[in-house]
Formats: structure tokens, sequence, C-alpha cells
């Protein structure tokens, strides 16, 4: 367990104090599903994976083995998630101003990070039927609509 790791002599440094911790960790399991305020935000991918978000994460559960993997570039809560139409990439946006990001799931890397207009969090997202544009739609106050390429954002 991840008790046997943590430092039994460990102080609180007095320098440096906004620097992280020296100690990592390797994330096994996610318990959680966020459904409290956003929709339409779990699917099947290519693999037969079950995708949703949960905190700043966005997760692929697989059935047959029992594992899951996990996308974890984000800094705040994922609010939104969308798949392309032939459920080998997904398009996450979190609450904050950072960026959208397209991945696949099956090696959890970024296809494209989209940096753009909205910068207020992402209420909704969704694939075009050619998977080749993505819809987004942000928390502002107006609700701001923006159209990306998916492969040059």
């Amino acid at each position: 367990g991840w008790l046997d790791k943590a430092p039994t002599d460990f102080r609180k440094p007095k320098l440096n104090q906004n620097k992280a911790p020296q100690i990592g960790f390797d994330l096994e399991w996610v318990h959680g599903y966020r459904s409290h305020d956003s929709r339409n935000n779990i699917g099947i991918l290519a693999d037969n994976s079950i995708c949703y978000p949960a905190a700043g994460l966005g997760i692929a559960y697989d059935p047959s083995t029992g594992l899951q993997r996990f996308f974890n570039n984000h800094i705040d809560d994922v609010t939104a998630i969308s798949f392309s139409p032939d459920k080998r990439f997904v398009a996450t946006g979190e609450i904050g101003p950072k960026p959208l990001y397209v991945f696949g799931m099956q090696y959890n890397e970024p296809k494209h990070i989209i940096k753009g207009k909205l910068t207020k969090g992402i209420q909704s997202l969704s694939f075009s039927p050619s998977g080749k544009t993505l819809a987004a739609v942000a928390i502002d106050p107006d609700h701001s609509v923006a159209v990306y390429n998916v492969d040059t954002g």
C-alpha cells in the first residue's frame, strides 16, 4: 500500500514551500464518475472500453480485464467529453481556462491540444459526423461557441 512508501521522517521544508513534494504515485484505480452537473458524458470506445470523466481525469474501463486507463493532462475537473464517430478518439474540456484535448484512450496521449477563444471552461463538446471538427460551448455567461479543426486546432 501507499503507507509503506510514505516517508516516516517527513518534515515540512523551510524553503521552497510552494514546490511539489519529492514523492510520486502511480494511479491504479479511480472510484467515481462526474454526473451531478454534466450530461451525455459516458461512451463506449472502439475497443469496447467504457469511457467517462471523474475529477480531472478521462477514464477508460475495460470490462474484459477489469483495468482502467487514464488521461491525466487536465489540471481542473473535466466537465465535458465527446467521442469521435469511429470511437477511436475522445475530446475533453475542463472547468478552468485551460485547453481542450483530443486524444486516443488506447495510448493516453494527446492527438491535439486545442487552445482558443473559450477561456471560462467547457460546458459541452460534440464531434461532427465526419470527426474532422469539434464544437465546444463555454461556461461563460454568453455560452460562447467555437468550432475547431480536430487536426490543427
